[in-house]
Protein backbone atom coordinates (compact mmCIF):
# COMPACT_ATOMS: atom_id res chain seq x y z
CA UNK A 1 0.00 0.00 0.00
CA UNK A 2 1.74 3.54 -1.10
CA UNK A 3 1.50 5.81 1.58
CA UNK A 4 0.46 9.53 0.70
CA UNK A 5 0.21 13.08 3.05
CA UNK A 6 -3.52 13.93 3.37
CA UNK A 7 -3.03 16.70 1.02
CA UNK A 8 -2.17 14.50 -2.23
CA UNK A 9 -4.80 11.96 -0.89
CA UNK A 10 -7.19 14.99 -1.38
CA UNK A 11 -6.15 16.22 -4.42
CA UNK A 12 -6.32 12.45 -6.18
CA UNK A 13 -9.67 11.95 -4.37
CA UNK A 14 -11.16 15.31 -5.74
CA UNK A 15 -9.85 14.63 -9.40
CA UNK A 16 -11.38 11.03 -9.41
CA UNK A 17 -14.73 12.44 -8.03
CA UNK A 18 -14.83 16.07 -9.85
CA UNK A 19 -15.90 14.86 -12.68
CA UNK A 20 -19.10 12.66 -11.97
CA UNK A 21 -20.19 15.24 -9.24
CA UNK A 22 -20.02 17.69 -11.97
CA UNK A 23 -21.67 15.81 -14.77
CA UNK A 24 -24.30 15.54 -12.16
CA UNK A 25 -24.62 18.11 -11.36
CA UNK A 26 -24.43 20.09 -14.73
CA UNK A 27 -27.52 17.40 -16.07
CA UNK A 28 -29.88 18.15 -12.69
CA UNK A 29 -29.70 21.88 -13.19
CA UNK A 30 -30.12 21.81 -17.03
CA UNK A 31 -33.76 19.19 -16.40
CA UNK A 32 -34.57 21.77 -13.87
CA UNK A 33 -33.88 25.07 -15.67
CA UNK A 34 -37.34 24.57 -17.92
CA UNK A 35 -39.03 24.56 -15.02
CA UNK A 36 -37.33 27.23 -13.24
CA UNK A 37 -38.25 29.69 -16.75
CA UNK A 38 -41.85 28.83 -17.22
CA UNK A 39 -44.61 31.40 -16.32
CA UNK A 40 -47.59 29.33 -16.51
CA UNK A 41 -50.07 29.09 -13.34
CA UNK A 42 -49.31 26.07 -12.42
CA UNK A 43 -45.28 26.47 -12.54
CA UNK A 44 -45.23 29.23 -10.15
CA UNK A 45 -46.57 26.47 -7.53
CA UNK A 46 -43.10 24.50 -8.20
CA UNK A 47 -40.81 27.43 -9.03
CA UNK A 48 -39.70 27.73 -5.12
CA UNK A 49 -39.14 24.04 -5.01
CA UNK A 50 -37.08 23.83 -7.97
CA UNK A 51 -35.03 27.02 -7.07
CA UNK A 52 -34.27 25.04 -3.47
CA UNK A 53 -33.19 22.08 -5.07
CA UNK A 54 -31.05 23.67 -7.73
CA UNK A 55 -29.30 25.97 -5.27
CA UNK A 56 -28.57 23.25 -2.66
CA UNK A 57 -26.99 21.31 -5.58
CA UNK A 58 -24.47 23.75 -6.52
CA UNK A 59 -23.98 24.45 -2.44
CA UNK A 60 -23.47 20.63 -2.31
CA UNK A 61 -21.33 20.48 -5.49
CA UNK A 62 -19.00 23.12 -3.86
CA UNK A 63 -19.15 21.60 -0.39
CA UNK A 64 -17.69 17.77 -1.76
CA UNK A 65 -15.46 19.15 -4.13
CA UNK A 66 -13.44 22.29 -2.64
CA UNK A 67 -14.94 23.29 1.44
CA UNK A 68 -14.16 19.40 2.66
CA UNK A 69 -11.01 18.32 1.23
CA UNK A 70 -9.78 22.21 2.52
CA UNK A 71 -11.24 21.96 6.08
CA UNK A 72 -9.45 18.06 6.40
CA UNK A 73 -6.39 19.32 5.10
CA UNK A 74 -6.55 22.54 7.58
CA UNK A 75 -7.83 20.13 10.89
CA UNK A 76 -4.31 18.29 9.67
CA UNK A 77 -1.88 21.07 9.77
CA UNK A 78 -3.66 21.98 13.03
CA UNK A 79 -3.19 18.31 14.13
CA UNK A 80 -6.99 17.72 14.91
CA UNK A 81 -7.66 14.91 12.97
CA UNK A 82 -8.05 11.49 15.12
CA UNK A 83 -5.39 9.13 13.77
CA UNK A 84 -5.19 5.82 15.19
CA UNK A 85 -2.79 4.92 17.00
CA UNK A 86 -0.29 3.10 15.19
CA UNK A 87 -0.35 6.31 12.67
CA UNK A 88 0.27 8.37 16.18
CA UNK A 89 3.04 6.26 16.89
CA UNK A 90 4.74 6.41 13.85
CA UNK A 91 4.28 9.99 13.66
CA UNK A 92 5.79 10.06 16.65
CA UNK A 93 8.37 8.62 15.71
CA UNK A 94 8.74 10.61 12.30
CA UNK A 95 8.62 13.64 14.45
CA UNK A 96 11.35 12.86 17.15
Amino acid sequence: MKTTSLAEACLQAVRARFRAIFITSLTTLAGLTPLLTESSTQAQFLIPLVASIAFGLLATTLLASIIVPSVLMILDDLNLLSLPKNQLEARSVKDS
